[in-house]
């Protein structure tokens, strides 16, 4: 699990107007939901996967990112959030759940962009099929969740039901020096465990048994008699089986305690107290009356004592003769103390239960031989509606109702005393009897665990995907998988020149699937895209690929243009108004107005609801035709739209009234200028006159 914190400043650069700066609430923005991806190494940097589906060894990273707006406290912005993720397997087991939290941080910017994300890990024990996520983020200063669901394939890995190939043997060896005689040796039979355990093949002994006999419980014996074993001599008894071994899982459903009240007489041995198993003591009922903390629900008191004996005892290696409530005191034990104690604390309880034997495989790899040579102790209980059920007494109530796997039952009720033919054994995977020295027994279990995955059958698949989209609309997509899958999912990824644009997973339900996709406004998406559906195959049916490539093109704008009047006179207010289409708010219309001798004036203005309008003033214009044009450029809105364009001629008229009071006043000004050159004329040659008359002599 790992975490991830970044800070974006440059979007506190933005202020949000409708949060008051004064106690305003803390808020998300914006999340990515669950991005599956192959690596994450910080806030923004991580690969998604292509296709949800790995294998045993990967690691996939479960990331989310979120934008939110920080509480205003003390002139900062206070954060908090949680993460937390549920993982289910394809049974409806809850496989791994975590959380993460940033805690109660404050920051100086309004806007801050977090990241987190888990890891998971598949591995080969891990049942294949659908994994089911489940992503909660939690602001827990406002209280907002949001929940998202995501899904992956497990591939390649333990298959729901797979097989077993088994060589059990027991090897005696005298090491006296003198002759020993096992007078009578019981072998353990594997037999069915409907539905958790089936017996394939077997069994089959390098030896024959004397005899096949049974148990009360059920429990089937190969019986050895008189086996000489000279000094240094040793026997190997074998027995070869092939199993199959069903995973189940057992959901909560409730399950009064009133229901164990009429159970058969043969249940009563699995109520009672015996050896090892002190179910009558006051030490043992008073712990399970606690654990039970008046429930009456059967299925969450048997989880609670899980819950108990696997934290509560720790695990030491001890005798074989420690009970229940010895392990109660001395909080020690080995796989059959934990077993011992919880069939008690049930049976406490009035719940049947008892212990079973046999091994616990664990090395999960395929088609490969291991050995192992300790066996394994656990539990059944009997829950109504279910019946008997296998359960780990280690393993936590997390884990309860998933039956423990890969185990082998050798026997029902191991440990307890029962009696074959008057002779007294204990349930176990072997039990015998001897005269001279002491045998040493080896005890070995070889085996190999196989996928049943079978043959698989091909699919087909059709989808209903159109040649053609805008830029910004919705891909609807429809189709089917032939043979009728149920429960399953395809993948739908989207290409533009082989790099992945984005991709999305639609479920699907008796072979039909639908959805649709958001191919987003943006330009760089025009031209051909590679849709293609995939179905990435399960135990039954391989996987399977559908391609089509699709066209996404412009939408087609266009914009009007109209004149409040075609014609006008030099000094009119000419409106100049249309209508865009699409019609888009506060969109920038340009307008040129283009004079009589080419020279361009240019203008914009904005829409309103797609409509705009321009005032033309002619005023001081020169009279002629003018060449008026409209034009929007067009580009990624709701839509990637083309441009568009539009033109209309005016015709602009010289003013005749103001022509000739212009002639007029030109003219009045011309006899102005004129008469009062004369006036001046003649007032020089007047006083030239006078001047001339008042120089001359006189006679």
């Amino acid at each position: 699990m790992r975490f991830f914190i970044a800070v974006i400043l440059i979007l506190a650069l933005f202020s949000i107007s409708s949060w008051s700066l004064s106690g305003q609430q803390s808020k998300i923005l914006k999340s990515s939901g669950i991005i599956i991806c192959s690596s994450v190494s910080g806030c923004g940097k991580y690969k998604p996967m292509l296709i949800h589906k790995i294998y045993p060894g990967q690691k996939i990273y479960i990331y989310n990112d979120v934008e939110v707006l920080g509480r205003r406290v003390d002139g900062k912005y206070e954060i908090w959030l949680t993460w937390r993720i549920f993982i289910y397997n394809p049974l409806g087991y809850l496989d791994y759940t975590s959380s993460i939290s940033t805690n109660r941080r404050k920051y100086d910017v309004k806007i801050i962009k977090y990241a987190g994300w888990f890891t998971w890990t598949a591995s080969k024990s891990k049942i294949e099929g659908k994994y089911t996520i489940i992503l909660e983020v939690i602001n827990n200063l406002s209280n907002e969740k949001l929940t998202y669901m995501s899904y992956f394939y497990l591939s390649d890995s333990l298959t729901k039901i797979f097989r077993v190939n088994i060589n059990y043997s027991l090897t005696f060896e005298n090491m006296g020096n003198r002759p020993s005689t096992i007078t009578k040796l019981y072998v353990s039979i594997i037999r069915d465990w409907k539905p958790f355990q089936k017996v394939v093949l077997g069994p089959i002994f390098n030896i024959n048994p004397n005899s096949v006999e049974s148990d009360e419980y059920g429990n089937k014996y190969a019986v050895y008699r008189d086996i000489l074993l000279n000094p240094g001599e040793g026997k190997t008894i074998s027995i070869q089986y092939i199993l199959k071994i069903n995973i189940s899982y057992f959901k909560h459903r409730y399950i009064s305690l009133n229901s164990l009240k009429n159970l058969p007489e043969s249940f009563r041995r699995f109520l009672a107290p015996e050896k090892y198993i002190e179910s009558n003591s006051s030490e043992i009922i008073l712990k399970a009356f606690q654990i039970k903390d008046g429930l009456d629900d059967v299925y969450l008191i048997c989880k609670g004592i899980a819950n108990f004996t696997s934290t509560y005892i720790k695990y030491v290696k001890v005798p074989e003769n420690k009970g229940a409530l010895w392990t109660y005191r001395n909080k020690i034990g080995d796989c059959t103390q934990f077993s011992r104690l919880y069939v008690a604390l049930a049976r406490a309880i009035g719940i049947p239960a008892y212990t079973v034997s046999g091994y616990s495989l664990s090395n999960v790899d395929f088609d490969r031989i291991f050995e192992s040579n300790i066996g394994h102790t656990w539990v059944a209980i009997y829950l109504p509606n279910y019946g008997w059920i296998p359960l780990e007494p280690q393993s936590s109530g997390d884990r309860f109702g998933l039956t423990p796997y890969p185990y082998i039952v050798f026997v029902h009720g191991g440990g307890s005393e029962t009696s074959i033919d008057d002779v007294k054994i204990s349930v176990g995977r072997f039990y015998y009897y001897y005269v001279g020295p002491k045998p040493r027994v080896k005890e070995s279990l070889k085996y190999m665990i196989s996928r049943i995955s079978g043959f698989k059958e091909n699919v087909t698949i059709n989808a209903n995907i159109p040649d053609k989209i805008y830029a910004g609309e919705w891909l609807n997509i429809y189709g089917n998988i032939n043979p009728p899958i149920d429960n399953g999912i395809v993948y739908v990824v989207v290409n533009k020149s082989n790099n992945i644009v984005f991709n999305n997973f639609f479920n699907v339900s008796n072979g039909i699937f639908s959805g649709e996709i958001s191919i987003p406004p943006k330009k760089y998406l025009l031209g051909t895209l590679s849709i293609t559906i995939i179905w990435p195959g399960d135990e039954k049916y391989n996987e399977k690929y559908f391609r089509k490539n699709i066209d996404v093109v412009e939408r087609d704008s266009s914009i009007s243009i109209s004149l409040s009047k075609n014609e006008a006179t030099i000094g009119d207010r000419v409106i100049v108004y249309g209508r865009l289409s699409p019609p888009l708010n506060n969109e920038s219309i340009i307008i040129i107005l283009r004079s009589p001798r080419g020279k361009e004036y240019r203008y914009t203005v904005k829409t309103f609801d797609g409509n705009y309008s321009f005032i033309f003033d002619t005023g001081r214009r020169r009279a002629g035709k003018w060449l008026i044009i409209v034009m929007w450029s067009g580009g990624e809105r709701d839509y990637v739209y083309k441009s568009c364009r539009n033109q209309i001629t005016l015709k602009l008229k010289e003013n005749i009234l103001i022509e000739n009071l212009l002639f007029l006043a030109i003219t009045i000004m011309v006899a102005a200028i004129v008469i009062s050159i004369l006036i001046i004329l003649l007032y020089r040659r007047r006083r030239e006159r006078y001047e001339e008359i008042y120089l001359s002599p006189i006679s």
